[in-house]
């Protein structure tokens, strides 16, 4: 049993209640790119060694 839903419109695999934002217009989508980058800021300027290990291991894996 799948613990996920798929979008009708692009196929993406999306979490119980969560949205996919493949038709949110253009000036959504960026202001959420904002939102999230400034998270991740405010996270990586707060995380010690440790912290920054760990958000290594996640980047390096996910992203290449």
């Amino acid at each position: 049993m799948s613990y996920y839903n798929k979008c009708p419109h692009c196929g993406a695999a999306l979490d119980p209640g969560e949205k996919c934002d493949c038709q949110a217009a253009p000036a959504d989508i960026a202001a959420r790119r904002q939102a999230i980058k400034e998270c991740i800021d405010h996270a990586l300027n707060g995380a010690d060694l440790h912290e920054m290990q760990i958000i290594w291991q996640f980047v390096s894996k996910y992203c290449g």
